[in-house]
């Protein structure tokens, strides 16, 4: 049996339902896709054929096997934009899926990924904050001692022989 069936402990009931919602409006918006794929592809091979000069449209394309080349053609490309546009606008509905159940991240995970964030967002704002202005407190105090240097050696900005 599939594990679509047996979901994880770790899943509420409304998680189960969001992944069930995102699968059902990814394969929707495929098959939408690949209705509106199959008649711009028929589309696109009917105008060629009829409208465009034949310089450009050459005769041999004209033949049926072209017809079910784009068609088909069309098909797989209307599908495929179609389920992942339908992905991409239902994503947000599976964000705290991914997370919860995950295992604890080890030392090495946390090294490469950075300091842990907070949970709070203000708490993480607050920290952004203090590290910027550490930062810069740093910057200035460089410029400063660097201007100092300079000014003892002799240097007087501003004027030019």
């Amino acid at each position: 049996m599939s594990r679509a069936f047996t979901p994880p402990s770790t899943m509420s009931d409304e998680d189960i339902m969001n992944v069930a919602d995102v699968r059902r409006d990814v394969w929707t918006g495929g098959f939408k896709g690949l209705g509106i794929g199959l008649g711009t592809g028929f589309g696109a091979h009917y105008f060629g054929k009829t409208l465009l000069p034949r310089s450009l449209f050459p005769l041999k394309f004209v033949q049926g096997k072209y017809l079910v080349l784009w068609t088909l053609m069309g098909g797989s490309i209307g599908s495929f934009l179609g389920a992942s546009t339908a992905g991409q606008n239902s994503k947000y509905k599976m964000q705290d899926v991914y997370t919860r159940g995950q295992k604890p991240r080890e030392g090495y995970q946390e090294i490469q990924m950075g300091a842990a964030v907070p949970a709070d967002p203000d708490e993480a704002l607050r920290l952004r904050r203090a590290a910027v202005l550490e930062q810069h407190r740093q910057v200035k105090e460089a410029t400063q001692a660097n201007g100092a240097q300079a000014n003892a050696a002799g240097f007087q900005g501003g004027k030019s022989y």
